[in-house]
């Protein structure tokens, strides 16, 4: 009987340590897998961090470029009102030259009417 039981213990000793193999091996599979999950974690919030950081960037890009746009749209406000204001001065410039120029001739029609008179 004891060769029964020895000749039947040996085959579920092979099992048992087949299917302890299996396990561990199964194990060692599970804790690569999640080792592996662990590391593309990181690697997402990697990612997400470094497109937070771009996001914030282009904010920060296109605050500045709405500042610049404003402070242009101020300079050229302030060029078209320098240049109206220089039309202007033109203008009475050329008008007081006209009038300035008729008082002119008015003199010299005085003076050659004092010459000749």
């Amino acid at each position: 009987m004891t060769l029964i039981a020895g000749g039947l213990t040996k085959p579920i000793q092979g099992g048992t340590k087949g299917a302890i193999a299996a396990i561990e091996e199964g194990v060692a599979e599970v804790e690569k897998g999640a080792e592996l999950s662990a590391k593309s974690g990181q690697a997402l919030e990697e990612i997400l961090a470094q497109v937070s950081d771009v996001t914030n960037q282009i904010t920060i890009a296109a605050q500045q470029q709405t500042s610049t746009t404003g402070e242009i749209t101020t300079n050229i406000q302030k060029i078209t009102s320098v240049v109206e204001q220089t039309a202007r001065g033109v203008n009475e410039t050329a008008s007081a030259a006209a009038t300035l120029s008729v008082q002119s001739e008015d003199l010299r029609r005085l003076v050659r009417h004092f010459n000749t008179g």
